[in-house]
């Protein structure tokens, strides 16, 4: 069963700690922004605690981490790492802080340059999605419910399996702006599909969404960081779907020299 693997327990750990941060933080001090980052996106105390308790439970493991709000080693030193794992402990901040409940915490292990182990949670919703080798895609809905039950994960755990859309063709705009090339690309798209609805989900959740039928594609113009698209990239790839560059360049590829994606679709 793949909760047998050392490497999705850790993770699977890693991102129950640091939403439990989250969800205690909501309404509390802790959601306080602390500084803000270059990008402008803020910092607050609740994200800070929910990287510690990821740091706390992937270390013990060797590899390195890259993440949002960890500090990035230089190429030189990283372009020899085999594995790493890529975090993102608070997907969508600024979200976080309008207490939206789509927010998510997502840690995925790199290997050759791929993400193969892949863990997306979603404290508010308490929904996990999460994958392993050889072992397919997997949804728990209720996961902190059933842990405090008693339930193995391994018990509650369905294999995900995507929907059919039944002819509708929905496309997920993960972008928040939509920039020329976006814009000529939806427009050929409605070409060949007329009765397409586009529907607007930044972050994680809109990659899961893909992995389970539920949207047809996910698009983004760029800008996105390696850590915000490598837990879903493994889910699509176990689904059987892909994360490619927009353009035609093929799969996106992690711990590369800039960490920043060019514009890419899931689908």
């Amino acid at each position: 069963m793949m909760f047998s693997s050392p490497e999705l327990k850790y993770a699977v750990e890693a991102v129950m700690k640091a939403g439990r941060s989250l969800l205690e933080a909501s309404g509390s001090d802790s959601l306080r922004v602390s500084s803000f980052r270059h990008d402008g996106l803020p910092v607050t105390e609740a994200e800070q605690l929910a990287s510690a308790a990821i740091a706390e439970h992937l270390r013990p493991y060797g590899a390195g981490i890259l993440g949002r709000g960890f500090a990035v080693p230089p190429y030189s030193d990283r372009k020899a790492w085999n594995a790493c794992w890529l975090v993102d402990p608070l997907d969508r901040p600024g979200a976080f802080l309008n207490h939206d409940r789509d927010i998510a915490v997502t840690v995925a292990l790199m290997d050759s340059f791929a993400p193969v182990i892949g863990v997306v949670y979603a404290p508010m919703l308490d929904d996990m999605y999460l994958t392993s080798p050889s072992y397919g895609a997997w949804y728990i809905d209720g996961i902190r419910e059933a842990v405090e039950s008693g339930f193995s994960l391994a018990s509650v755990a369905r294999q995900l399996i995507p929907k059919e859309q039944g002819g509708r063709y929905r496309i997920i705009n993960g972008c928040g702006e939509a920039g020329e090339a976006l814009d000529d690309f939806l427009a050929q798209l409605e070409e060949k599909r007329p009765c397409m609805e586009v529907v607007h989900c930044q972050g994680a959740l809109g990659y899961t969404a893909v992995a389970a039928g539920e949207a047809e594609m996910y698009i983004c113009g760029g800008g996105a960081m390696e850590w915000q698209t490598s837990a879903g990239h493994a889910l699509l790839n176990a689904t059987g779907k892909s994360l490619t560059i927009m353009d035609g360049g093929g799969e996106l590829h992690y711990n590369k020299e800039e960490l920043i994606h060019p514009p890419f679709i899931a689908s």
